[in-house]
């Protein structure tokens, strides 16, 4: 399990859609899905994290650095989380405007971020449901619905270990050879021979 980087859970938590139907409702972050907390309110808890999506300690992007202005590449694999959701209201009507609006406003703002810009980005509606409804001890009714989000982000760094950026290859061949020597040159001038073995058919006459 990789977990979710804070600056990252920070974005999603601020881009998760809480002003609905024209009321900015309070986002609450909670695993306890009971329905003794306040309504109307939004509450939301990662359930699930770190599972891989896409590659594995590889280069994703480079970035000139601002200071010194040399190229760094970050190196890392994409993870997926899911977030869980839950709209609570307590009118019925109040929960079905509620709800319309944050499934829409996912959708329309699911190409806001783009995980190579932004470190992650929003996929998918996993699920969408209504939850019973229950009774308050205050005497009033909790209508309430889940909404459970997917997303994938990136775990990255600069290496701080000095690793090979650039290699120059040069192929040389000899018409009285069966061999192609071909040499690789990294930084420091420190060479990679590579041998090949090749047999050349002899030209008919």
């Amino acid at each position: 399990m990789i977990p979710l980087p804070p600056a990252t859970k920070k974005k999603m938590v601020a881009w998760l859609p809480h002003i609905l139907d024209g009321y900015d409702y309070p986002l609450k972050e909670t695993d306890n899905i009971l329905p003794d907390l306040i309504a109307p309110a939004i509450t939301y808890y990662f359930s699930s994290v770190g599972t891989p999506s896409q590659f594995s300690a590889q280069p994703l992007r480079t970035v000139r650095n601002k200071v010194t202005g040399e190229m760094e590449e970050y190196w890392g694999q994409y993870h997926y989380a899911t977030m869980n959701v839950v709209l609570r209201a307590n009118d019925k009507d109040e929960l079905g405007a509620m709800w319309f609006s944050f499934y829409n406003q996912c959708l329309a703002t699911r190409r806001d971020a783009k995980i190579y810009h932004h470190g992650w980005r929003f996929l998918e509606v996993l699920d969408s449901k209504p939850l019973d409804p229950q009774r308050l001890d205050n005497g009033k009714n909790l209508y309430w619905a889940q909404v459970d989000l997917r997303f994938e982000y990136e775990v990255v760094n600069v290496p701080d270990e000095d690793y090979i950026k650039r290699v120059h290859n040069e192929i040389e061949v000899d018409e009285g050879d069966e061999h192609i020597s071909w040499t690789s040159e990294v930084r420091d001038n420190v060479e990679l021979p590579v041998g090949i073995v090749a047999y050349i058919a002899p030209r008919g006459d």
